[in-house]
């Protein structure tokens, strides 16, 4: 690809970026809830306690391709993997309920009739206590299929031999959950149009990282990892060499910031430690997605360029298996999206890996695939090919 091509890519990723910059107004009150359940999750691994984050370029000077001499060029979210909203991990969110923590997201798959009167249960389970009895000839949004059990819309499971499908809603049409974004560009193909995975964080068992690192690029699913300096200053004390263990099997690192701090509320001096102390690269996710102008003129001015996220798994809440996460990317992913998980949680697993890849690979979706060879320690503007 010519030089002036990716500086256009790069450029139309950042318009993109900026022009929704303001598309999350409500992102922070699973702030708290983060907060305690890293807060607990680190007393039980040793990590640092420390916040935890996330996703989508911003700006700033790319070492190989100046932004200034790029035409900001109209292009949308659902068109890049390196933009996209900040989402739910980002201060100034309302509180979530304790019920839809432990919920999968509600997207509608189906709509069903009852075929005879069927019995409504919490859980997916015969012996589950019978809450209500449904007519028959009811109709009902289906938004879960696990085995032989639907889940409704008013949060009943339901044995699905007693329903009978009216209209099937694929994931294209189903109602989205994430910002859109301006009107799309399809006529640059410069812009990528694949699905970003993307992990923060720390995971404290260098066998897994070393399992799920090799699973990721035998089966041409390329990973960007965030780890934290902390993370990094672990892994060395065990023997080895984090970010080098990431790039020489093709995937790419970001840099999380050094300890996890929330970067908008320390001085300029802190916040600059936590970044030159954090991975070297030029890309950085801000802790908690937490960002001002004041934080991005300190990254563009450290090289760095913002990248936050589209697709927020919520991978740290309470019973997100392996399966709930996978399920949630299948159903939500768009061409472009950029998949927000956590090194320490069940997303990062070659479980989790696989069902993704499966699932979207039957809708037509694409991961980025990891590169030839060990990558650089600066990102180029078009690592997702």
């Amino acid at each position: 690809m010519k030089a002036g091509v990716k500086r256009t890519a790069l450029a139309a990723i950042l318009a993109a970026s900026a022009a929704v910059g303001g598309v999350a107004p409500a992102v922070a009150s699973h702030l708290n809830a983060q907060k305690a359940a890293k807060a607990n999750l680190l007393a039980n691994t040793s990590l640092p306690a420390a916040p935890i984050l996330d996703a989508t370029l911003i700006s700033g000077p790319m070492a190989a391709a100046p932004l200034a001499e790029a035409p900001l060029a109209e292009a949308s979210l659902a068109e890049s993997p390196l933009v996209e909203a900040k989402d739910k991990d980002k201060p100034k969110t309302t509180t979530t309920s304790a019920k839809s923590a432990k919920s999968e997201p509600e997207v509608p798959i189906k709509i069903a009739k009852t075929v005879e009167n069927s019995k409504a249960r919490l859980k997916p389970d015969k012996d589950a206590p019978v809450k209500k009895v449904i007519k028959a000839g009811t109709e009902v949004t289906i938004v879960n299929v696990e085995g032989n059990w639907s889940k409704t819309k008013g949060g009943y499971w339901l044995l699905t031999d007693t329903l009978k499908t009216i209209k099937t809603i694929t994931p294209e049409i189903a109602k989205p959950t994430q910002p859109v974004g301006p009107p799309a560009n399809p006529g640059n193909p410069a812009i990528p149009k694949k699905v970003l995975l993307t992990y923060d964080d720390c995971v404290g068992n260098p066998s897994k990282m070393i399992s799920v690192l090799d699973y990721a690029a035998a089966h041409n699913i390329g990973l960007m990892l965030f780890p934290t300096g902390e993370c990094v200053e672990k892994y060395a004390r065990w023997g080895y060499d984090l970010p080098d263990m990431i790039r020489s099997r093709g995937h790419w690192v970001g840099n999380h910031s050094y300890s996890h701090q929330e970067l908008t509320k320390l001085t300029r001096a802190e916040a600059k430690a936590e970044i030159l102390n954090g991975p070297k690269t030029n890309i950085l996710r801000p802790p908690y997605g937490a960002s001002d102008d004041n934080v991005k003129a300190l990254a563009n001015s450290l090289g760095y360029q913002l990248m936050f996220w589209t697709l927020d798994t919520e991978d740290w809440r309470p019973g997100h298996s392996a399966s709930v996460i996978a399920n949630y990317v299948v159903k939500n992913a768009r061409p472009a999206s950029n998949v927000l998980m956590h090194m320490q949680h069940e997303g990062f697993s070659t479980d989790t890996l696989y069902k993704i890849q499966t699932g979207l690979k039957a809708r037509g979706l694409q991961l980025c695939a990891p590169a030839k060879h060990a990558t650089p320690v600066q990102v180029p503007a078009n690592f997702c090919s």
